[in-house]
């Protein structure tokens, strides 16, 4: 990480090489490649390649938003 505010390519991969290794033993670069990308056109909103504190703040806002969504269905189901 160089602190500038930003998550780009060497470190998005960094990352999502790691996510994968947890997931995927024997995945391989189009495997990260691929990942790379669906991430990218998922969470980029202003297509710099890059994610923002800002995209990243709303990535997490809304996944915690759809976790509580899920949490208060299964407790109304249970």
């Amino acid at each position: 990480m160089d602190n500038n505010g930003t998550i780009e390519n060497e470190e998005l991969r960094g990352f999502l090489k790691d996510l994968l290794e947890l997931v995927k033993k024997d995945y391989d670069a189009q495997d990260l490649q691929d990942f790379e990308e669906t991430i990218l056109r998922g969470c980029d909103y202003d297509e710099d390649g890059k994610i923002s504190k800002k995209e990243l703040t709303m990535i997490l806002l809304a996944l915690a938003k759809h976790n509580q969504e899920e949490d208060r269905l299964s407790n109304i189901a249970s």
